[in-house]
């Protein structure tokens, strides 16, 4: 999984670049906080007005939807 890199990772952030990238449940994360956790415990800290959903077009049982992701 690219997000465990965390040269890729500081080279987006330094360049400026948004990135999504998945990462394991277990995998630690930094919130926008400072805070150190677990990214699945990281998610409860997002309202549901906090998560994106992004269209991949029409599918043939009606819209697709991308990977839902949140700024913590």
């Amino acid at each position: 999984m690219y997000g465990r890199s965390r040269e890729l990772r500081e080279f987006c952030e330094a360049a400026g670049i948004g990135y999504v990238f998945a990462v394991p449940l277990d995998h630690q994360v930094t919130t926008s906080g400072g805070m150190r956790r677990r990214a699945d415990q990281a998610l409860h800290l997002v309202g549901l007005e906090g998560w994106n959903r992004r269209s991949c077009g029409a599918g043939a049982k009606g819209p697709r939807y991308y990977l839902n992701w949140a700024t913590i």
